[in-house]
């Protein structure tokens, strides 16, 4: 029986993962306001814990609430994320401020919340639920992109730092999933950049969009997996849109290739005084 810490338990994916979580006989932490209405438990089972990532006491209350109730921590689930719609240019540095301050900085006060507890175990996994936009950014997508991009860059480091200490990291990346929430779109708009409203809120009737039940449970299974990848990638949009860039990437690489090596320093002709046969000039 492990005992699990969902940071955002009370919605969405997060609230999946924990109900499955329970389902299969663990214990969870459910972060987030109210967020053991509705989820299946027994008596000690769950423990509510009001949460707010973006402030390190409210993370720390928590952690420590839970080390009292649980006496550890085994899987930590950073479910919380915002998706931002809008046009580089129309995106205004609050907006983009707000991005990074949910998706890294709230991330980096939750790990600093957790991972103590988890180094004195030397054991532990970590999954961090970010989006395969952080590999190929479509235009209207690209602060979310970013915000992607440094949770999977946080995340890589962070599974070499922890490795040696027994914790396992992971960074999942899904593709659009059905039931998505709408994402929050920038104040700004200007009319070279349109957009569609499908763009902003997913639609059932769209291609390839993920089960997020079958994403919950995806995960749950991969907190005991013996060698968990760096990078999941769920749903065929998400592997498409890997495998193209990785395509695109070889073809630039290719065409590129002198050029990219082309920055090299040219061999001297002489070194302190001496050709390079050793002869004296």
């Amino acid at each position: 029986m492990a005992v699990w810490f969902v940071t955002d338990a009370a919605q969405g994916l997060g609230k999946l993962i924990a109900t499955q979580s329970l389902q299969r006989g663990n214990r969870v932490i459910a972060g987030g306001a109210d967020a053991a209405t509705g989820l299946p438990r027994d008596v000690g089972q769950v423990l509510s814990v009001p949460l707010n990532i973006l402030d390190e006491g409210s993370v720390k209350r928590a952690a420590n609430h839970a080390m009292s109730r649980f006496g550890r921590i085994d899987v930590l689930v950073n479910s919380v994320h915002h998706r931002l719609h809008g046009a580089v240019e129309e995106t205004s540095t609050a907006e983009a401020m707000r991005v990074f301050e949910i998706n890294v900085l709230g991330l980096l006060n939750v790990a600093r919340a957790v991972l103590p507890v988890m180094r004195r175990q030397r054991s532990g996994r970590v999954l961090t639920i970010s989006s395969a936009a952080s590999i190929t950014a479509q235009p209207g997508w690209g602060l979310s992109a970013a915000g992607a991009s440094a949770l999977g860059a946080v995340g890589d480091a962070l599974r070499e730092e922890l490795l040696p200490l027994g914790i396992l990291v992971t960074t999942i990346e899904p593709g659009r999933l059905a039931g998505d929430a709408p994402a929050t779109a920038s104040r700004r708009t200007l009319d070279d950049y349109p957009t569609s409203p499908e763009d902003v809120v997913p639609t059932t009737g769209k291609r390839m969009l993920g089960d997020p039940g079958k994403v919950a449970s995806v995960i749950v299974d991969l907190a005991s997996a013996t060698d968990p990848p760096a990078r999941l990638r769920l749903g065929a949009d998400a592997v498409a849109s890997l495998e193209g860039r990785l395509d695109l990437d070889a073809e630039e690489l290719d065409a590129w290739r002198p050029t990219s090596l082309s920055i090299a320093p040219d061999p001297p002709s002489h070194v302190n005084g001496f050709h390079p046969n050793g002869r004296p000039i």
